[in-house]
């Protein structure tokens, strides 16, 4: 995939979403700078300036900013790049002399079938099935390909969702009304 062009608010908003997905917190750009200077990052400009500038960054780079940043807020235990573990698994079959290229074909042979929505159980005793590889291969194969699926980000499955239906969180909010036990507060000079 080549370069990607693209205004840096929509990348940081993109960065931060894909963190708080995947992890659960929703960082400020302000936090996400900061987590990634304290890093050192190369990339920790993305998230200083105005956003309205234009950068240009390959996909990689992108990912790499968001491993980065789930590493440091605890949601990965290491910030390795999406492809290393299973590259890591394949050369060290290689060096016992493994050959894994049943298993490749087994597992592109389930996924253009469109049988299977996940790789579960059904499709691993499949893919054990038609790549006559150890069981133990075929689960070790399956986890770093989830490994890596999980550190990714979907840059083609991405969709735009219709959530005009939504009720925003500070209308929620407004209608509840604690009351204080000391009275209503002054008014502020100006306000009602």
């Amino acid at each position: 995939m080549g370069n990607i062009t693209i205004e840096v608010g929509n990348l940081r908003d993109l960065i931060t979403e894909e963190v708080g997905c995947k992890s659960g917190l929703l960082l400020t750009d302000r936090e996400a700078r900061s987590v990634l200077r304290r890093a050192e990052h190369p990339e920790v400009e993305l998230f200083a300036g105005r956003r309205g500038r234009t950068v240009r960054l390959r996909p990689e780079e992108i990912e790499d900013v968001i491993v980065h940043l789930r590493y440091r807020v605890g949601d990965l235990p290491d910030p390795l790049p999406p492809v290393a573990s299973r590259i890591r698994w394949a050369v060290e079959m290689q060096k016992q002399g493994v050959n894994l290229t049943p298993i490749y074909e087994a597992f592109k042979t389930i996924v253009e079938s469109k049988k299977y929505t996940t790789i579960g159980e059904e499709a691993a005793a499949e893919m054990v099935e038609l790549s006559k590889m150890p069981e133990i291969l075929v689960h070790q194969f399956i986890y770093h390909t989830a490994n890596q699926m999980n550190r990714s980000v979907s840059w083609f499955q991405a969709k735009t969702l219709d959530l005009s239906w939504a009720i925003p969180l500070r209308s929620v909010f407004e209608s509840e009304m604690i009351p204080n036990p000391m009275g209503d507060p002054p008014a502020l000079p100006g306000r009602p």
